[in-house]
């Protein structure tokens, strides 16, 4: 479930239930919403995951990767019409400098798109939590997970599984005061990868246990 907020205080928050994933029908396409440029509104989801330290969440993503975003562009339609509206996700494409680890089936990809939110049903944008809109050019690591009802989608295993990079600077998307944005903001990049490393070392040695769904 998404609890949507205004980013300013006019603005009442929602609620928008997500009833499943699929693209909108051609006889929709007359009524498609001008879509918003920027987030006005925050979305704050139940999340499956919620992790405290760093390992745990690269045991329990399906790939972590550093990347760089070629491209943004809107992409499906995800839930029903009709009684909470639709939201529309932002397919961000990622060219993978580096597969870190891959816990998942098959290769290594070269790219891979992630599924960013969004846009309502009147096309007004929203971010996920701390994921704040992703620009080409972004760079960073990211902790994903395929979209099962995507094929060829990965999401972020959660709003925690994205650290960006500029410059000497890395920016998490964990919610400031949680322990694992204690462990990760005052890292530099190279900090960061250095801690990220020896985390994989201690998945592959059996030291560090994927997180158990609920």
């Amino acid at each position: 479930m998404l609890s949507l907020a205004a980013f300013s205080s006019g603005e009442s928050a929602r609620t928008v239930e997500l009833a499943g994933r699929a693209d909108a029908p051609a006889s929709r396409q007359a009524k498609e919403p001008v879509l918003a440029e920027r987030p006005t509104m925050f979305a704050h989801s139940v999340e499956i995951n919620f992790f405290e330290d760093l390992a745990t969440m690269a045991a329990t993503s399906d790939l972590v990767v550093l990347g760089e975003v070629r491209s943004v562009r809107p992409g499906r339609w995800v839930g029903e019409e009709e009684p909470k509206g639709r939201e529309r996700v932002r397919d961000v494409t990622i060219e993978i400098e580096e597969v870190l680890l891959n816990n998942g089936s098959g290769a290594a990809p070269k790219t891979v798109t992630v599924d960013e939110w969004g846009w309502d049903s009147r096309g007004v944008g929203f971010q996920d939590e701390n994921v704040t809109w992703t620009k080409a050019g972004d760079r960073g690591y990211y902790f994903l997970t395929p979209v099962k009802d995507a094929p060829g989608h990965h999401r972020l295993i959660n709003s925690q599984g994205r650290a960006l990079i500029s410059g000497t600077e890395l920016t998490p998307s964990s919610e400031e005061g949680a322990p694992l944005h204690e462990e990760m903001h005052h890292l530099s990049p190279k900090g960061f990868e250095n801690s990220l490393s020896k985390a994989i070392r201690d998945i592959r040695a059996g030291k560090v246990r994927p997180q158990k769904k609920p």
